[in-house]
């Protein structure tokens, strides 16, 4: 008559509740440690920025690797910077191995920071880019701190000119000369 003590129904649901409970949080910790390293990785980015801009080397540079000190200092096992002059207006930050969740909220910062970015050599503009186990992200900066939306990622070919921040294939206008005949008599 009296039953002390839960039934086997009752100990499957607390536990059912638990499990579920503790898939959310796991998955709540992976995505809020996925989200202190993108922070920390545009932290890194901005730094090497004013590092680069810093550095009077850059403005003399037409094209290539620029040397810091701090990219090594900020270089991870997990991933690593390199600074490359683009041209002489606009260099760019590269940082190598990014998994996708970081990459995706990479993203999403860029977009709310306005960032000019791109992964794998594809420019980010809304689609989610980062398709690759480890993606290479490239945040784009002027030398001179001027507006840089209108830049061509990745560069045109040589047939090709950068319009409002897209390749365009040089077509040169056919001009046709008329011809007159005359009938001869």
């Amino acid at each position: 008559m009296f039953q002390k003590g839960r039934t086997l129904l009752e100990m499957l649901a607390v536990l059912a509740i638990f499990g579920t409970l503790s898939i959310g949080a796991f998955s709540a910790i992976q995505w809020a440690l996925a989200k202190v390293k993108a922070n920390e990785i545009i932290n890194h980015v901005y730094m090497l920025e004013l590092a680069a801009l810093d550095t009077p080397h850059l403005y003399e540079m037409q094209s290539g690797e620029l040397t810091l000190t701090e990219t090594e200092q900020f270089s991870r096992k997990d991933y690593f910077f390199r600074v490359f002059s683009k041209d002489s207006k606009v260099f760019h930050i590269d940082v190598f191995s990014i998994s996708p969740r970081i990459c995706r909220l990479l993203l999403e910062v860029a977009k709310e920071n306005e960032l000019v970015l791109a992964v794998n050599d594809v420019r980010y503009i809304r689609e989610n880019i980062c398709t690759k186990d480890n993606n290479t992200v490239a945040f784009y900066f002027s030398k001179f701190q001027d507006k840089i939306e209108n830049i061509c990622i990745p560069d045109c070919l040589d047939e090709q000119m950068c319009c409002a921040g897209s390749c365009h294939m040089i077509q040169t206008p056919v001009v046709l000369i008329p011809v007159i005949y005359k009938e001869s008599v």
